[in-house]
């Protein structure tokens, strides 16, 4: 069985995400976050497109 691997950097993020890989993002609580509903994304600001 494989190890799914632990991903901390954006860049290896970004690329699992585009080329679909399993991975595990850990993610830290953000202080400054407001904990609302999120808003849309909009594709064109999109850091990972395809």
């Amino acid at each position: 069985m494989d190890a799914i691997a632990i991903l901390n950097d954006m860049e290896s993020r970004k690329k699992s995400i585009i080329e679909n890989t399993p991975a595990r993002f850990e993610i830290e609580d953000n202080p400054y976050a407001f904990g609302e509903e999120p808003f849309y994304e909009f594709e064109i600001a999109s850091q990972v497109n395809t």
